[in-house]
């Protein structure tokens, strides 16, 4: 017996085997923002005009895979919403190591595992620990601060604060499109990376000395941002956003595959980590609110109280 299959079921199969091909990455990772709100790295921080915040990121492996072993690679912007501008001082980044050229081609162009952790001010910030091979001269991801208003550069609405490779001028597109290119797909490829290569080196065979294992709370970036003078009241959010992470079909023949991802290492060699993971973003927040008395008025405050409750026991 023959059986007759019509050109529409055929089309409906083909549609709903392409929907499971390109099924979400399971979400099994997270990258974390936080703010140092004076004792301990935190989600959110209180901040007067003109002050100084520590900021940092933190990957961690959140799934059941037994077999992940490092941080393979993920690339991300952080963006700071609500900024100011317009000045006449206006909110920054911090300067960046080595003017943003950075990687392990370049000797002390990477923060130390310590500088990550550590709250204090530095001189100079960027990429803590993993840097991969490239960036080793001016051609390559030079770390670069941009400046977004009113939409500008294909931004949203608002004002932003955007830290990505010099390539990375526009905004990175966030949907689908049918004719991806190499420029979209460099607005996230050229992002700012944490990379490792893998363990053991395929070539041969001898340890990689720059590898970290680990899948916990790893630092890979450091930053400051320095608030302007604006005596407005207003929270600032520091994130990223799904759209600069990695993009499954870049710009090759599988356009229609836009979903995003980063990797881990889940065997000692090799030559890409192939592990693909979803990614949760968490933002920090940092509330900026001019009527927050200064630390020595505080201070003071405290002595005055000491002295009532004093006075009030004799």
């Amino acid at each position: 017996m023959t059986r007759c299959i019509s050109l529409a079921s055929v089309a409906a199969l083909a549609c709903c085997s392409a929907a499971l091909a390109q099924a979400p990455y399971a979400v099994e990772s997270q990258l974390r923002f936080e703010v140092w709100n004076g004792s301990a790295w935190s989600g959110s921080t209180i901040a007067r005009p003109g002050e100084r915040v520590e900021v940092r990121a933190v990957v961690s492996y959140t799934g059941s895979n037994a077999s992940v072993r490092g941080l393979g690679e993920i690339l991300y912007q952080p963006t700071l919403s609500n900024a100011d501008n317009e000045g006449p001082s206006q909110d920054s980044f911090g300067a960046w190591r080595n003017s943003g050229r950075t990687g392990f081609g370049i000797a002390g162009s990477l923060l130390s595992t310590s500088e990550g952790a550590s709250p204090a001010p530095l001189s100079t910030y960027g990429r803590v620990g993993f840097g991969g091979t490239g960036s080793t001269d001016d051609f390559q991801n030079v770390h670069t601060t941009f400046r977004h208003t009113n939409g500008s550069n294909g931004a949203p609405q608002g004002s932003f604060l955007r830290a990505a490779g010099s390539f990375v001028q526009q905004w990175p597109i966030a949907g689908d499109t049918s004719a991806w290119t190499v420029n979209d797909s460099n607005r996230f490829g050229r992002g700012i990376s944490a990379m490792q290569l893998s363990e053991i080196s395929p070539v041969n065979q001898s340890l990689n000395p720059n590898w970290q294992g680990g899948t916990t709370d790893i630092v890979i970036f450091r930053q400051a941002v320095l608030l302007s003078d604006l005596g407005a009241a207003r929270v600032l959010d520091l994130t990223s956003d799904q759209s600069f992470l990695y993009r499954a079909g870049r710009h090759t023949s599988n356009q229609g595959d836009n979903r995003r991802y980063m990797t881990w290492w889940t065997t000692p060699s090799g030559s890409t980590a192939s592990y693909r993971v979803g990614v949760d973003i968490v933002g920090a927040q940092i509330i900026v609110s001019p009527n927050i008395p200064a630390p020595g008025a505080l201070a003071l405050l405290g002595l005055g109280a000491c002295a009532t409750r004093r006075r009030r026991s004799r």
